[in-house]
């Protein structure tokens, strides 16, 4: 999935609506810090964006037991 207007090499891999502060959080991937720029100024259109970036993920995910 990519953004209208964006670059080719920018993808969107997952879009989650939440409560709060935010409308949505998105996770994408982006080749440079120009091609995430062009992002956030596509969604200036639609609102003020916030941009973090993550690092790292210290939790692992696992199944929860089903019985």
């Amino acid at each position: 999935m990519g953004v209208k207007g964006a670059s080719p090499k920018l993808r969107i891999r997952r879009s989650v609506s939440v409560a709060g502060g935010d409308a949505f959080i998105l996770k994408v991937v982006a080749h440079s810090v120009e091609e995430l720029e062009g992002l956030v100024e596509k969604l200036l259109e639609h609102g003020v964006p916030t941009t973090s970036v993550v690092f790292s993920s210290p939790v692992v995910r696992r199944s929860l037991p089903l019985g």
